[in-house]
């Protein structure tokens, strides 16, 4: 985790000045394949250690509320409201956990979704997975922790996605 402070200069809309506030590293952790920040709790996951959720209450001094090491690999999550949503870098799934209290977080939902390693976006009551070759799949996640397939767009690889208003944007990789 880097922290870091953006200030523009009032005198030219060009110069801006970046300064690092700290940097941290969680025990176990050698790199972070994702970063997710809501309010002062920052998830951190990692393919072989987990996840890790920090306090950033202080910048300067970040603190470890938590850690989850599932037998599966971590790639991608998302927070909505008590629940964070993850996808997994191996077994093709939609995880869901309960991250209400850090020190003791749970598995409380998963869903397979049919291919390894796709990327995630929360859309209102939506999860949408750009799930390579198994496309663009689209959950109701109103109930987070029975998470149910509304529809599939076929694509031969997709590999990304954002939304936009009521668009969403994959990245296909034809082949």
């Amino acid at each position: 985790l880097l922290v870091g402070t953006c200030a523009q200069s009032e005198a030219t809309a060009q110069a801006i000045t970046l300064t690092k506030v700290s940097s941290f590293l969680p025990a176990g952790l050698d790199q972070c394949d994702d970063i997710h920040v809501v309010g002062n709790r920052v998830y951190m996951p990692h393919d072989m250690s987990g996840l890790h959720i920090l306090d950033v209450a202080d910048p300067a001094n970040p603190k470890v509320l938590g850690s989850f090491n599932p037998s599966w690999r971590v790639r991608q999550v998302r927070l909505r409201g008590n629940h964070l949503f993850v996808v997994t870098a191996d077994y093709a799934s939609l995880k869901v956990l309960d991250v209400s209290n850090p020190a003791a977080v749970r598995e409380v939902g998963s869903v397979n979704v049919g291919d390894y390693d796709p990327c995630l976006r929360l859309w209102g009551r939506y999860a949408l997975l750009a799930a390579r070759a198994a496309g663009l799949k689209v959950y109701d996640i109103s109930q987070p922790t029975q998470p149910v397939l509304l529809g599939t767009c076929p694509a031969d690889s997709a590999l990304g996605i954002d939304v936009v208003g009521s668009y969403g944007f994959v990245s296909d990789w034809p082949g």
